[in-house]
């Protein structure tokens, strides 16, 4: 039984349009996995950019108030002759100095550099309960930074009496943008 030859080169040629398929797809699929890596990775590092600068922005807004507080602490206890200072004094007893010298302490110890091996999630939690206690302390509670605008923020809240001796409240936001 003697084979065509025909045959046997269609096979052939058939054979050279499969690899050649399979070549092309494995081609197309390393150039799109290269080109995925590479957008991959400067999206992550955009995204953990903005993040980052959100971070460090409310760390240093605890940071700097806290530090603020602070020093309007010690100026009043320097001075015992002024009303202002018997104010300030009043306000920030030494419970509340302590807690913000702990502000103080655990946004000085944030990372500032990017170590893959902390997490930064639990140390930034503690630092804005630590802030919200002092607030309370300080009877400030209305001092806060919002999560959402990412921006320091003081609600003003005033109790109005009316007619009927009954309260009502209005609230007012004031943006600290700066």
């Amino acid at each position: 039984m003697a084979v065509d030859p025909r045959a046997t080169d269609a096979t052939i040629a058939m054979d050279s349009l499969l690899h050649l398929e399979t070549m092309l797809e494995q081609s197309g699929f390393d150039d799109g996995f290269r080109d995925g890596l590479e957008l991959g990775l400067s999206e992550g590092r955009d995204l953990g950019s903005r993040i980052a600068i959100k971070t460090a922005r409310e760390v240093g807004f605890y940071l700097g108030v806290s530090r603020e507080l602070l020093n309007s602490a010690a100026a009043a206890a320097a001075h015992d002759d002024d009303n202002e200072s018997s104010v300030i004094r009043s306000l920030v007893h030494d419970r509340a100095v302590r807690v913000l010298e702990s502000v103080v302490s655990l946004s000085e110890s944030f990372p500032r550099t990017n170590d893959h091996s902390l997490d930064i999630v639990p140390l930034l939690e503690k630092i804005r309960g630590k802030f919200r206690l002092a607030t309370v302390l300080l009877k400030m509670p209305q001092l806060k930074f919002d999560l959402d605008t990412n921006s320091p923020v003081f609600d003003i809240s005033v109790s109005m009496d009316n007619e009927s001796s009954s309260a009502s409240t209005a609230s007012k936001r004031v943006d600290l943008t700066f």
